[in-house]
């Protein structure tokens, strides 16, 4: 990063170096400083002068071309400035007294309660899946036999594959049960996000030196009731934003109650 520095007279006196001009406005070096020491300084400082320079002159041309072409009313922003402070400041108090009283906690049984209340608002935006996914190396002889396991399932034929699978599989993955959608499934497979899939299918691919098996066990299609252990984020999020209404009521009250008071006072 580079470092600018003001020059000063003979007399000691500061001297502020006039970078460029427009008009009757300048551009400073002790401008230019002032921008530089809010940015980070990583930045390529002669990039950067040079953004500044062009920025800077940009708006000046166009401050120019404001006061000599729009009427006087759209010239008079003093009154909109104001109500953008009073707005800007509204805001932000009202996001400080939010923060300041929100409780973020969200417990298992209030999560349990909103979703017997309000399962049916909870629709799933894309499919979910819940599968098995295997990769077998081609000299593996029986593999054939996953195919097999997989569709006559059972507790018995569970322990079988599985047994099969740690003894001779390079990846043997149930994702804990987890419901995944098409693109996260597609990340940790090599099964393509767009290839249609169905419950109780067993999807077959192979490349040069591996075969793999995806068993899709279940899915919630698009536009249904996701399941209660994949609601727990979207349930999470839902109670926060209706604590964070509730609290904005709560404060508008306040203010209405004072209001009232003034007026009726």
């Amino acid at each position: 990063m580079a470092l600018f520095f003001a020059s000063c007279n003979q007399m000691g006196e500061h001297v502020d170096t006039v970078v460029l001009t427009y008009k009757d406005n300048e551009l400073t070096q002790e401008d230019i400083n002032l921008h530089f020491a809010n940015i980070s300084s990583t930045t390529d400082s002669l990039e950067e002068l040079e953004r500044y320079k062009r920025s800077w002159l940009s708006k000046q041309i166009i401050i120019t071309e404001a006061n000599k072409k729009l009427p006087a009313k759209e010239l008079s922003v003093k009154e909109q400035m104001l109500q953008y402070e009073a707005d800007l400041l509204y805001f932000k108090y009202v996001n400080y007294y939010i923060e300041n009283k929100l409780n973020k906690q969200v417990s298992i049984a209030e999560i349990d309660t909103f979703y017997n209340a309000h399962s049916d608002i909870l629709i799933s935006p894309e499919p979910l899946i819940k599968s098995v996914y295997i990769e077998v190396p081609l000299k593996v002889r029986d593999a054939y036999k996953i195919r097999y396991w997989v569709r006559l399932g059972g507790k018995k034929y569970q322990e079988k594959l599985k047994t099969f699978c740690y003894q001779n599989a390079k990846v043997y993955d149930d994702f804990e049960g987890q419901w995944m959608t098409y693109g996260e499934l597609s990340k940790v497979t090599n099964i393509s996000s767009e290839r249609r899939v169905w419950q109780g299918q067993l999807v077959e691919t192979q490349n040069d030196s591996l075969k793999q098996f995806l068993y899709i066990e279940e899915i919630i299609e698009k536009g249904e009731i996701v399941p209660r252990e994949y609601a727990d984020k979207m349930i999470t999020e839902m109670i926060i934003n209706l604590r964070k209404k509730k609290l904005q009521n709560e404060l508008e009250t306040e203010i209405e109650n004072k209001v009232n008071t003034i007026i009726n006072h």
